[in-house]
């Protein structure tokens, strides 16, 4: 179980809810979330994301790109933003 702020990730049971709301997240972006919550505050690379959150080596950036949108759209249509973009890097989640 992770809890960064008002944002709760269950992965064992596939959960996730911001401020008491249930967001309806797919496995991979659950995934992807989780990861980026126990490394938050770091600049992680897409690249890096591939590696740890997908198990490839080498593939497509779109695929990080697709997933973090459909992430934010999720997660912060009436809240602050949680993913931020850093620049020539990748993403950093921060609360």
């Amino acid at each position: 179980m992770l809890e960064v702020g008002r944002l709760l990730v269950d992965e064992e049971h596939g959960f996730a809810a911001r401020a008491g709301r249930e967001i309806a997240l797919t496995s991979t972006e659950l995934r992807l979330l989780a990861y980026l919550m126990r490394h938050r505050g770091q600049a992680l690379s897409k690249d890096h994301l591939l590696t740890q959150v997908w198990g490839y080596d080498a593939y497509d950036h779109n695929l990080v790109e697709v997933h973090i949108s459909s992430l934010r759209r999720k997660l912060e249509a009436d809240a602050p933003r949680l993913i931020h973009t850093v620049r020539g890097i990748g993403y950093r989640f921060s609360a």
